[in-house]
């Protein structure tokens, strides 16, 4: 299930550097999902040099595999619809 849901991450939603700044408001230069569970999802993040490891929660529990596609899908969207603002920001 994970390595369908990276590829489905990688290939269709925005980038995870997105999901990043969107969901904590740290701008990253790069981001890739280490794992997934029914809460939420584990990313390394890079800026400056640094890597370091970033908890995304989904906005609702996942109680089954649609359920976790759903919330990412869901976090999909809310980080797209931001991304125009959050680039004006910088």
């Amino acid at each position: 299930m994970f390595s369908l849901l990276t590829s489905l991450v990688s290939c269709f939603l925005p980038p995870l550097s997105q999901y990043v700044k969107f969901y904590t408001g740290m701008s990253v230069e790069s981001a890739k999902m280490l794992s997934i569970d029914h809460l939420g999802m584990n990313v390394e993040a890079s800026r400056d040099g640094q890597t370091f490891k970033v908890r995304l929660p989904y906005p609702e529990v996942a109680k089954d595999r649609k359920g976790v596609k759903d919330q990412i899908v869901a976090m999909s969207r809310a980080s797209a619809a931001a991304a125009p603002a959050q680039s004006s920001d910088k």
